[in-house]
């Protein structure tokens, strides 16, 4: 449990095209679980979860498929993120930025998801961001371990990596995170994301993240908020937050 004083951020339900409005100061975030990567089929899922026997000289578990390292999207995956992308090409907000884990299968959702504001290969008509903050909750998983970042960057050079320093993942340990170290994390990211200047901001996050996310940071009062992302779900939420700068003029 997080501390009695840390206040939460006030979030409600946008409902596209009911012509609500958003208060000033406050922000729209279009927050979106990865479609379903090839880890998250039961038989990759029970047999390789939680694996603690590690290679040395990799840190990889032992006989884990390599396809299971930072794994991408399934062909249902794929489908998921080209249905948002009918949605999301339509919809009457469209992010300023978005917000992407630099894992495979949740760039590949912003991509598809997306794909509207790509403008050519390597051209995009908005910025799309890796920030840390915004992955899984890490530890023990293989498929949660980020790969190097120039291998990241060479897959896809499209995206701005500014804001990750390391080649190697220094978030990754052989221990599991928390699920307060991850609430912590999803904190961070939605405190930083509240200071920039953007009004609307789309997120391709995981299920442990936004788990947290809706369950410790935002205050709201919707009960299928309560429950664990879907694959490939997205949810649109008006955000406030005191610990945000005011609203430019």
């Amino acid at each position: 449990m997080q501390p009695a004083s840390v206040v939460r951020m006030k979030a409600t339900k946008y409902v596209p095209g009911s012509g609500m409005k958003v208060p000033e100061g406050a922000k729209v975030f279009m927050f979106t679980r990865h479609g379903q990567g090839y880890h998250n089929l039961d038989e990759n899922e029970k047999k390789y979860a939680f694996c603690e026997v590690y290679y040395a000289e990799t840190g990889h578990c032992k006989d884990v498929p390599e396809f299971l390292l930072d794994p991408g999207l399934t062909e249902l995956g794929v489908e998921q993120t080209k249905a948002l992308e009918k949605f999301t090409s339509k919809c009457d907000v469209q992010p300023e930025v978005v917000i992407v884990s630099p894992l495979r299968r949740t760039i590949q959702t912003a991509l598809n998801t997306f794909s509207h504001l790509v403008d050519g290969k390597n051209k995009m008509k908005v910025p799309f961001v890796a920030k840390t903050n915004s992955r899984e909750k890490t530890g023990r998983n293989m498929w949660d371990k980020r790969r190097k970042l120039s291998e990241i960057k060479k897959d896809f050079p499209m995206i701005d990596y500014s804001d990750i320093k390391s080649e190697e993942d220094d978030l990754w340990t052989s221990k599991r995170e928390t699920a307060e170290q991850v609430a912590v994390r999803a904190r961070k990211l939605m405190v930083e994301l509240g200071s920039r200047k953007e009004k609307v901001i789309a997120i391709c996050s995981h299920s442990g993240l936004l788990k947290q996310l809706f369950g410790q940071v935002l205050d709201h009062d919707e009960k299928d908020w309560a429950t664990t992302f879907s694959t490939g779900e997205m949810r649109i939420a008006c955000v406030q937050s005191s610990q945000w700068p005011p609203a430019e003029a």
